[in-house]
């Protein structure tokens, strides 16, 4: 299919949203869409574009969606949308004023949607629309009405800084942040894909991914208890403490109770149990 991009100047697209009621947990915000994106009217649609292989490799989604089915993210609980509405074919074509006016949107719909968090994919663009010069990539300390605010790389193919595994770390993060369990739709959303959550395997790699670094091989989980909650204890050496020591710190802050830390002890490792919720 051949696209007219350049009738798609100036144009806008629609936010992916859930319905009114279902949960939002991370709201994801573009700079503006490109011309790609506005031709097609899908979300991070050009192709070299990052932002959807991020979005599956870090475990937000159990497998790699096309944009043409961006609708699917609200069965994850996640949505989004762009600071500034008009699609250029550069970012840099926006006016300060625009990007400004696009925070103020944000924030009101960040109030009207009530998102968890809130993850703008630039930080160059976010300096300027929020008026922090010295914002970085990560969570940040001010707020977006009812939600926590993270800054990631801006996924597009041109940000060489940020190879795909670099990049899909920094959604890792953010969604070890929202204690979202890896690849899961939302309850009711998927009858398989809960009772896939419930497996020792895949409860197993999800606490692997709230450790910032390097993977951690030597971690050990098993079964301790089967149920309807299921019970698990991990097990990690006394060399790698300070990895217990992030993990452990991961499941205590979630604001979301997907699990709850119960005892940890032991000479040579370290034991964590929790019970699933």
């Amino acid at each position: 299919m051949k696209l007219d991009l350049n009738a798609a100047r100036d144009r806008t697209i629609p936010d992916v949203l859930p319905a009114p009621g279902e949960p939002l947990h991370v709201l994801f915000c573009g700079i503006n869409p490109g011309l790609y994106s506005a031709a097609t009217g899908w979300h991070f649609a050009r192709p070299g574009n990052r932002f959807w292989p991020a979005l599956h490799l870090s475990g937000f989604t159990d497998r790699l969606l096309r944009p043409a089915e961006q609708a699917e993210l609200t069965r994850y609980g996640l949505g989004i949308t762009n600071i500034a509405p008009r699609a250029t074919a550069q970012a840099a074509e926006l006016t300060v004023a625009e990007l400004r006016d696009g925070a103020a949107r944000l924030r009101a719909l960040a109030e009207t949607h009530r998102p968890r968090f809130v993850a703008v994919a630039g930080v160059t663009a976010y300096r300027v629309a929020f008026a922090r010069p010295r914002a970085a990539i990560g969570p940040q300390q001010e707020s977006l009405g009812p939600a926590r605010l993270w800054i990631l790389p801006n996924p597009s193919g041109l940000n060489a800084s940020y190879q795909i595994d670099r990049l899909a770390g920094e959604f890792a993060r953010l969604r070890a942040a929202a204690c979202i369990r890896a690849g899961q739709p939302l309850p009711g959303q998927s009858p398989a894909g809960r009772r896939a959550g419930w497996r020792h395997e895949a409860h197993r790699l999800d606490l692997m991914d709230l450790v910032v670094g390097p993977d951690l091989p030597d971690v050990r989980g098993r079964q301790v208890e089967r149920g309807k909650f299921g019970a698990y204890e991990i097990v990690v050496p006394s060399a790698r403490m300070t990895s217990y020591g992030m993990l452990s710190i991961g499941w205590r802050n979630c604001d979301s109770p997907i699990a709850r830390p119960v005892t940890g002890s032991a000479a040579n490792t370290r034991r964590l149990s929790m019970v699933l919720m």
